[in-house]
């Protein structure tokens, strides 16, 4: 008995959201479980914020676990989109607007936590503004977010077809 061209792929589709998972998992539990607790003093940003200067290379590691996370998450809506379309289409697609609208969420997320890091203690080119850097940042990565989903509905609707 010999597997179809469209099994095999279907398995191997299978397995790369399985590894997927796995490296969601393994990130989540390492961001959660040790940079997190490590970092974060509940009820006390000040000291929060020492334990981040004081842990620049954690922080940065804790920053690409999440985000390497979040492609992983990306990812695996497009597998499922393959495995769920011979199915159901409608079903497919439904899958992938939600995992990739939790992305796109957990993306702003991380916008904001890079702003706070960049504006707050002063990275690079951006200057020290303390906790007005992260009230700055939070307005940067709300509008941001914001402004991507309107252009997601004028460019998905036709609207800017409809306006002209």
């Amino acid at each position: 008995m010999t597997n179809q061209p469209s099994e095999i792929a279907a398995i191997n589709h299978a397995r790369l959201a399985g590894l997927l998972y796995l490296i969601i998992i393994a990130c989540g539990i390492f961001s959660e479980a040790y940079v997190r607790a490590t970092l974060i003093v509940p009820g006390d940003a000040a000291a929060t914020a020492s334990n981040i200067l004081a842990f620049p290379s954690l922080f940065r590691i804790g920053f690409a676990a999440d985000t390497l996370m979040l492609l992983s998450d990306v990812a695996i809506a497009v597998i499922f989109y393959l495995l769920f379309r011979p199915v159901h289409r409608g079903l497919a697609l439904g899958a992938a607007a939600f995992r990739l609208t939790q992305a796109s969420i957990l993306g702003m997320n991380l916008l904001n936590v890079l702003l706070d890091w960049l504006l707050i203690f002063g990275v690079g080119i951006f200057p020290e503004m303390g906790v007005a850097g992260s009230a700055l940042a939070s307005t940067i990565s709300q509008w941001i977010g914001a402004l991507a989903g309107l252009l997601f509905v004028v460019v998905k609707t036709g609207l800017s077809r409809q306006v002209s």
